[in-house]
């Protein structure tokens, strides 16, 4: 009787009939109406020079290299994955929010980046970055589990038990990339926990306010260097190693341990003593001297009972 009274009902045609709505173009809330505003030299907190913003997304997206790219020519005219994170300032008003974006690419797989390879570091770099946002807003002190671990390591095995290279077909080397780049957002989304908030969130509508470190110019062998170059010449950054750190979880009650190291970071364009060598690592120009006193106008900063200090003379942030 069961079955009937189903079949009945699915077969009634009175039933409301299902409606398939067809991916048009159009104006939509989907459709951005003007380029969102970047985080600039104004934006930084004028006693220490770092952001106060919060993660907006995480996601995994993916980018073909072309014959003219430079820096991965064993992936040329194939598709890979990057980890694209988005930073926004944390302005009430959605639309004067500022934002900034990172990518993490994979690394290629050759002889100079396995372990104690000269490039070593291309590959560990991004390991870094990683761990360095599951340290802040999971791990906070803990070992990872091993499920984690299983779950964060590269599939494919590109050394022997002796430390020699061994070859690996490139599909294989960015089929092992994906799978860690998926595994990884998956966590820190929390997209594999039924209603899972992401750990970068307290709720589904309230992120956690960041210290964040954005840079213009590094200095390397004594010369200060544009991260940028070509057009975005001059804009900000989010370093590109990890270093002492980039994000740190704000709190009312604590100075931030994160910090610019002033005698070889800086927030604002100095005096670029040559061409920038440096790839990938924002466009209106900043003016060096020029100091920075005040957080952009509508910036909602959390409440604070510190007194960070008057900002000293000259600081070259």
């Amino acid at each position: 009787m069961t079955q009937e009274k189903v079949s009945k009902s699915t077969t009634d045609q009175s039933a409301e009939p299902k409606v398939i709505k067809k991916a048009r173009r159009g104006i939509t809330n989907e459709v951005r109406g003007a380029a969102r505003i970047k985080f600039s030299q104004r934006d930084a907190n004028p006693q220490n020079g770092l952001f106060l913003a919060h993660i907006e997304d995480i996601k995994v997206t993916e980018a073909t290299i072309g014959e003219d790219s430079v820096g991965l020519p064993s992936f040329t005219g194939m598709t890979i994955p990057k980890i694209q994170i988005t930073f926004a300032s944390n302005h009430k008003n959605i639309s004067e929010r500022r934002y900034i974006t990172q990518q993490l690419m994979p690394a290629e797989s050759n002889v100079d980046t396995i372990p104690g390879g000269k490039d070593e570091w291309k590959v560990n770099s991004i390991l870094q970055m990683m761990k360095h946002y599951m340290d802040v807003f999971i791990l906070k002190g803990r070992e990872m589990t091993e499920e984690e671990e299983d779950a964060l390591t590269l599939p494919f095995e590109d050394f022997d038990e002796n430390g020699e290279y061994v070859s690996v077909p490139v599909e294989e080397v960015i089929a092992g990339w994906k799978t860690l780049f998926t595994n990884f957002v998956a966590i820190m989304r929390n997209d594999r926990v039924d209603n899972g908030i992401p750990v970068y969130k307290k709720s589904a509508n309230e992120f956690i306010t960041i210290w964040l470190k954005l840079l213009c110019c590094i200095k390397q062998k004594g010369d200060w260097k544009a991260i940028n170059s070509g057009r975005n010449a001059g804009d900000l950054a989010v370093p590109g190693f990890v270093g002492e750190g980039i994000i740190e979880i704000y709190k009312a009650t604590a100075l931030p341990t994160l910090r610019v190291d002033v005698s070889k970071e800086s927030i604002i364009l100095q005096e670029i003593a040559k061409t920038p060598t440096m790839p990938n690592i924002g466009s209106t120009p900043g003016m060096a001297g020029v100091p920075i006193t005040q957080s952009a106008p509508g910036m909602v900063m959390p409440e604070s009972p510190i007194d960070f200090g008057a900002p000293a003379d000259g600081l070259p942030f």
